[in-house]
Formats: structure tokens, sequence, C-alpha cells
């Protein structure tokens, strides 16, 4: 049975799995996308109030990961109809190879959006490549829509978001 536990990003259950994030985006990054810059999470901006870090697992089995943080919006992103000041970004979304396509991601999503919500958050928002065309069906699913560039991202060309 697949079960959802908060984590902190620098726990060794949270390292071993964002090593492997990044391992897969840098193996899978087309080669006109240039580098992909490994992301450092900082386990305060993943704890809550500021967010949360959850992985997912089946009995030992970690199977993915993902986290939101706190962002403020500044005053340059474009308002797009549900604007708000308080702002969760989806972060660090992966699910192992052998996982795929069992739902877990769509889980993760689900968990962290109600966590957002009930954090006090009127907007989840995420930055992504397109490259990854699976991730942006999933986020399709979720009811999150594309949106002008939010943020100076360099290992994102799409990006997304919702009213909560």
């Amino acid at each position: 049975m697949i079960e959802i536990l908060d984590v902190r990003t620098d726990s060794p259950i949270a390292v071993e799995i964002l090593g492997e994030y990044v391992s897969d985006r840098v193996s899978t990054r087309p080669v006109g996308a240039g580098n992909y810059r490994p992301p450092q999470p900082d386990p305060a901006r993943f704890i809550p109030p500021a967010g949360a870090f959850v992985i997912a697992r089946d009995g030992e089995e970690v199977l993915g990961c993902a986290g939101i943080r706190l962002i403020t919006p500044g005053p340059e992103w474009v308002d797009d109809g549900f604007g708000g000041s308080r702002w969760f970004e989806l972060k660090h979304l992966f699910t192992r190879r052998a996982a795929r396509g069992r739902g877990v991601a769509r889980r993760v999503v689900d968990h962290l959006t109600v966590v957002a919500r009930d954090l006090g958050g009127d907007r989840l928002v995420l930055d992504t490549h397109s490259s990854l065309a699976a991730a942006s069906g999933l986020y399709a699913r979720v009811g999150l829509r594309e949106l002008p560039r939010f943020n100076d991202n360099p290992n994102a060309d799409r990006w997304y978001g919702k009213a909560l």
C-alpha cells in the first residue's frame, strides 16, 4: 500500500532519493537544453509553515518524492485572474523508474496540494522542462495550467499554476 510520509530534505532517505532525481534529470536532459543545474534544497524551506517535503513508499520501498516551498510573488509576475500572495512552489517531483505508471506522482501532488492549502496557500505553481512530457500530462490532469514565466530557473522552459 502506497503511503506518503513527511521527511526532512536532509534526512538520509531524502538525500538518497534526491540524488536519484538529479541523476535522472542529468541523464535524460535533451542535448540542446543546456547543462542541468542540480538543486540544493534548503531544509528550512521545506518544513511547515514554509513548506513540506514528502516521500512515497510501499512498505520499505521508496517510490518517489516531492516538496513544496513558500515563495513570494513579485510585482512583475503576471496576475492571471487568481492572484494571491501565498504561493507554494512544487519542487523535485520524482518517481523511480520501477514505480512509474502506478499513480505515485499523482498521489504525491494531490497530497502536497492539500498541504499547501492547509498552510494558507492560495496558489500552487511549478516550473518544468518540456522534455518531461509525462509530467506535463500529469499537471494538466491535476488542474494546473500553463502560465507565463514567473522565475528565472535555468532548468525550466514551462511554468504552471492553479488556484487553491
